[in-house]
């Protein structure tokens, strides 16, 4: 036996040793950070609701006023929504919203783990807008069940929350329901009242570029809104068209043409409840009022249909207008000259009357109090 055998011996020894104590070491942290995670979990989610029954609520939707051919004549709402089942959302919307939002929504478990350290780079190196992490089922969950506000505690519930929804729904369910409760802008909750809001249109009839600058809003409504800036919009819709070439949902030559169509608005200063025939409207929503009650008019989403026929309303409307204009024609009434205040008037009111001069150019205003 060569004499350097011990001392070779002692060394593979002392590296066992070591070794050993790093795989106690890796073992030891594994089962710390393993309880740790799992006090974290019960501690949180102790504050949570037992079930999820939030989630399979029917939401709030809009009433609507249709006269005797169908056709819509007003709506009664405080959140308009429009509920639409996903097999009637068409698949370039759906792609366009989980592209904006939730590139691995079909892969991961209600959190993204790769999408966290990826957005924890970006914003590391300040390069851009900042990105946030939070997957279609963790929007969904703080929509129903959470606050916004920005605090380690929200997001940890927001998680658990989100874990325990993907155990229970399946991923076209928690799409359905979270492209009928996405906040979009203009008072329009969810992709159909959306596309009314925006572009005059059911979603059924959104083109793919109508669809990504939808989808674009979702990150900051007012800021998106495209008749106020329209160039951050287009510039977050080519974000969009970006992202779904690259999940591969369209091609290039697809995005291409989405970018350059020419897209036509629905102007935001519209009133609401004024489709037509306004005081007929009002009248039927007082009579639903007290025959349904105020929150299923505003939260039922009620369907009434009317004797008003829209063809002889616009008629009547146009012949009283017509009526109107012809007579302010013959009397040449423009409004009053002017009005006296509640001082000249009790002047005039005690003043002599004084004697008619043909021919006179003087003029008085008079008011009525």
């Amino acid at each position: 036996m060569s004499p350097t055998t011990p001392r070779r011996i002692r060394r593979q020894l002392r590296r066992f040793s070591i070794i050993r104590w790093l795989l106690l070491v890796i073992v030891y942290l594994f089962f710390a950070g393993a309880s740790g995670i799992y006090f974290a979990y019960t501690e949180f989610n102790k504050g949570l609701p037992s079930d999820l029954s939030a989630f399979r609520e029917a939401p709030t939707k809009a009433t609507r006023v249709f006269s005797a051919d169908g056709e819509l004549i007003g709506e009664f709402f405080l959140q308009k929504r429009v509920i639409v089942a996903l097999d009637q959302i068409p698949e370039h919307v759906q792609q366009s919203f989980v592209a904006a939002e939730d590139g691995r929504f079909w892969q991961h478990p209600g959190f993204d783990p790769i999408g966290i350290i990826r957005a924890a780079y970006s914003n590391y190196q300040g390069s851009g807008s900042r990105q946030g992490a939070s997957t279609i089922t963790q929007q969904l969950t703080r929509m129903l069940m959470l606050s916004n506000k920005r605090t380690y505690e929200r997001k940890i519930k927001e998680l658990i929350l989100s874990i325990r929804v993907e155990a229970e729904l399946d991923k076209r369910s928690i799409l359905g329901m979270y492209l009928n409760r996405v906040y979009l802008g203009r008072g329009a909750y969810g992709v159909e009242a959306a596309a009314e809001a925006y572009f005059g249109k059911d979603v059924a009839h959104l083109t793919i570029g109508e669809a990504s600058l939808l989808a674009g809003l979702v990150q900051r409504p007012t800021d998106y809104n495209p008749t106020h800036n329209l160039d951050a919009a287009r510039h977050r819709q080519r974000y969009v068209l970006s992202r779904m070439v690259g999940d591969g949902t369209i091609s290039e030559i697809q995005a291409k043409r989405a970018e350059n169509e020419i897209l036509a608005f629905v102007p935001d200063d519209v009133p609401l409840n004024d489709l037509a025939a306004p005081y007929f409207v009002e009248h039927v929503r007082k009579w639903a009022a007290k025959r349904f009650g105020h929150y299923n008019v505003f939260y039922g989403g009620l369907r009434i249909y009317t004797t008003l026929n829209i063809e002889s309303q616009r008629v009547a409307e146009a012949a009283v207008r017509s009526g109107i204009e012809s007579l302010d024609r013959r009397i040449g009434f423009r409004g009053p000259l002017g009005h006296l205040s509640q001082s000249e008037l009790t002047e005039f009111r005690n003043s002599p009357p004084r004697p008619y001069i043909e021919g006179s150019s003087e003029v008085t205003a008079l008011a009525t109090g």
